[in-house]
């Protein structure tokens, strides 16, 4: 297993985890996040490293208890899991926009060893250069809901952090929907449709508008019969 990062000022380091390795929160904090924000924070954001928000998805390892201690204790400002959806492409550019590619063009080489698949992963990661980077967190979309029209300004509820937020930052409108299907079974989902669960991501579930006209009431041809001949006779139930 391999973890990276990227942010405003560059990719961070590639950090390698032993093969066969189960990923716990010991392990998240003494191979990632410790090595992160002793050496790679401070080489990226020289005398800034306290303007840095972590961004991490909801894996079961990421969001213990455990790991949320030792962020606050460090005073490691961070997103929580309810803040962010972890399972949208429009939410995780590191999921969607970095690790896709990465696996893609790591999987163009035939390594004969891990030895080899370390080297061929440095080599494709310092590809991965400031432009990428910066490109992928400005197509990085917010959330957010319309309550008024005025004209010249529009007034707008922020579901999650503001701190991304910046003027000049593009807006696009889109009809409220949610996940349907039945990969949500049994999942638990807040208010905004993320999984905060810890389980495994939901791909390939179809999105419903969240208002759509209710089905209609099926015509009555017969009336409902009691098996009383009075009343069926005089008062034919059903159909008015």
């Amino acid at each position: 297993m391999v973890c990276m990062g990227i942010s405003w000022n560059g990719p961070t380091s590639l950090y390698f985890v032993p093969p066969k390795a189960k990923m716990n929160s010991q392990m998240f904090i003494g191979l990632i996040l410790e090595p992160l924000f002793k050496t790679d924070v401070p080489r990226l954001y020289q005398g800034e490293e306290k303007k840095v928000i972590l961004h991490m998805d909801s894996a079961g390892a990421h969001v213990k208890d455990t790991v949320v201690k030792w962020l606050q204790d460090c005073e490691i400002k961070f997103i929580t899991k309810e803040e962010w959806m972890s399972n949208s492409p429009d939410f995780s550019p590191m999921d969607y926009g970095v690790n896709s590619i990465f696996k893609k063009r790591c999987n163009r080489h035939k390594a004969k060893n891990m030895a080899e698949l370390v080297v061929i992963a440095k080599r494709e990661w310092k590809k991965f250069g400031l432009g990428h980077c910066r490109n992928i967190l400005i197509a990085w979309p917010k959330q957010g809901m319309a309550l008024n029209l005025k004209p010249g300004s529009v007034g707008v509820v922020l579901f999650r952090n503001d701190r991304l937020i910046k003027e000049g930052d593009i807006v696009k409108r889109a009809i409220v929907a949610v996940p349907v299907g039945e990969k949500m079974l049994g999942r638990v989902v807040n208010t905004l449709e993320n999984l905060i669960d810890g389980k495994a991501a939901v791909k390939g579930v179809k999105h419903y508008r969240l208002r759509i006209k209710a089905p209609g009431i099926s015509p009555v041809r017969e009336h409902m019969q009691t098996r009383i001949k009075t009343v069926d006779s005089l008062v034919p139930i059903g159909l008015g």
